[in-house]
């Protein structure tokens, strides 16, 4: 039964089930109403015979009292008749010595066997005795059936069952239409609207005003559902950004502290070795500057001797130079981020990083240039941190150029409208895209092993974006150049 059904839909299931059930009901009925006429019948039966026994019984007084067998014969003939529902089929006419005096029936097949219908269905035997005062005259018997009734009364019942099934058939026709409008179809597109929600489609699809109200408030309730799945959803990818977010931000965060704590660190430990040098060289130049004192003024009582006086002049100009060195390395060797945000101009920062880098860059022989306006730019900053990013870059280009035919760096300095704009480029041809992409990430370097930290490009950038400015790779350049920028000057600048 369910395989016969499997394939239907709902509205042929209910309409299918809705026919078998009418058909059994009218079959039922109409075995009832056959079953207890059958049973009415045979009573129906016996009151017929009782009824005619008076009517035969006075029939067959005369010809039986007067032997006359014409009579017998026509009144025999008279009783059988078929009138199509209920007839006496077979008469036999006994006298009472039990001589057969007339034997008709209306199967002319069946002449002389009148007890054959007492088989026969729907048919019942009657037997009356004839008296003529006390005198026992002869007995009648008779084959009474109601077989044409029945028949008939049959093929009515089976009319009314072929009708009704014919008229409920109609009627089914029109409750699967009913069923599939009302009941099929709106429940397909409520599996459809769970399978959307399933897959995440959680837009309001279902909505038929001209439902039931149960099925309405099902699609309104699958709805309602939706939305909150929906907004569930929202709620946690918007929770899921934001943690996202969060941890981008305290990684970023925490790989800035790293990142200072380890700057910090090492320029610690060269500011350490810097002042530790200075203080082993200053205590000799004290002396030498002491002794070319007492040159000088001894020279000033002899008459100038070019011999004596220029060597006195370049070891001057020497000691200088070491005390600008060393002072530039104290400098850049130290922390400069609790410094106070300052102007201050580019021109001596600039002769410092000359001095820093000059003998590293002469001993490799590389062409350092510096394109700087005559005047004086003014930028807003700390000074310590700018001259740390310049020295890293240039530092950064000699690493990259070394072993290059063609050696050259230019530093160049152009003042903006609104900023100072810094540019390093060295000879070499770029960097790849590959590269380009991860260049600016922390413990990231293209230096081989023991020749790069990966902190120098991240540290510098993260120097230029806390001073408002933009550090970024000229991708666009034909050599392999960096950019920054800085604020000008801000304020009045007050005369030295």
């Amino acid at each position: 039964m369910k395989k016969l059904f499997s394939h239907l839909t709902l509205a042929q299931k209910l309409t299918s089930l809705t026919l078998m059930i009418t058909a059994m009901s009218s079959a039922v009925t109409l075995g009832f109403v056959y079953f207890f006429t059958v049973k009415l019948n045979s009573q129906f039966l016996a009151g017929e015979i009782k009824a005619r026994e008076s009517i035969i019984e006075h029939a067959y007084v005369e010809p039986l009292w007067s032997f006359d067998q014409k009579q017998i014969e026509a009144v025999s003939k008279s009783l059988i008749s078929d009138n199509g529902f209920s007839y006496i089929e077979a008469v036999r006419v006994i006298d009472s010595y039990g001589n057969v005096l007339y034997e008709k029936t209306f199967d002319s097949e069946r002449i002389g066997r009148i007890e054959d219908y007492a088989s026969k269905p729907f048919t019942k035997l009657g037997s009356t005795k004839i008296f003529k005062g006390q005198e026992h005259l002869g007995t009648v018997m008779i084959a009474f059936t109601s077989q044409g009734v029945i028949e008939k009364y049959r093929g009515l019942l089976a009319g009314i069952f072929l009708f009704s099934i014919l008229i409920v058939s109609f009627t089914c026709f029109w409750i699967n239409l009913y069923f599939k409008k009302h009941l099929s179809n709106p429940l397909n597109a409520l599996l459809t609207h769970i399978g959307e929600i399933k897959n995440a489609q959680f837009e309001n699809h279902y909505y038929d005003n001209t439902l039931s109200d149960e099925l309405r408030d099902i699609g309104n309730t699958l709805n309602f559902t939706a939305a909150l799945v929906k907004k569930r959803n929202d709620d946690l990818k918007h929770h899921s950004e934001n943690l996202e977010k969060m941890v981008a931000e305290r990684t970023r965060e925490l790989e800035e502290q790293i990142l200072k704590n380890i700057n910090s660190s090492r320029l610690v430990a060269v500011g350490e070795v810097a002042s530790g040098i200075a203080h082993e060289i200053n205590n000799p130049l004290t002396v030498i500057n002491g002794q070319l004192v007492k040159l000088q003024r001894q020279m000033k009582n002899y008459p100038q001797d070019e011999l004596m006086t220029t060597p006195i002049e370049k070891i001057n100009l020497m000691s200088s130079r070491i005390v600008k060195i060393i002072n530039g390395l104290k400098l850049i060797s130290r922390d400069g981020h609790s410094d106070p945000m300052l102007n201050f101009g580019i021109t001596n920062m600039i002769e410092e990083i000359k001095l820093l880098t000059e003998m590293k860059i002469k001993s490799l022989e590389i062409d350092l240039k510096f394109d700087v306006p005559e005047y004086e730019v003014m930028v807003y900053g700390r000074e310590v941190q700018i001259s740390q990013v310049l020295v890293n870059l240039i530092n950064n280009a000699v690493d990259a150029i070394s072993g290059h035919e063609e050696k050259w760096i230019k530093v160049s300095v152009v003042e903006l409208s609104g900023n100072v704009q810094f540019k390093i480029a060295d000879s070499g041809k770029g960097i790849s895209k590959e590269v380009q992409e991860k260049i600016m990430t922390p413990f990231f370097t293209t230096k081989g092993v023991g020749k790069g930290t990966g902190l120098g490009l991240s540290i510098s950038k993260g120097i230029i974006n806390d001073h408002g400015g933009k550090f970024y790779y000229n991708s666009e350049s034909t050599h392999t150049e960096f950019i920054f920028t800085l604020s000008k000057c801000k304020g009045e600048i007050k005369a030295a």
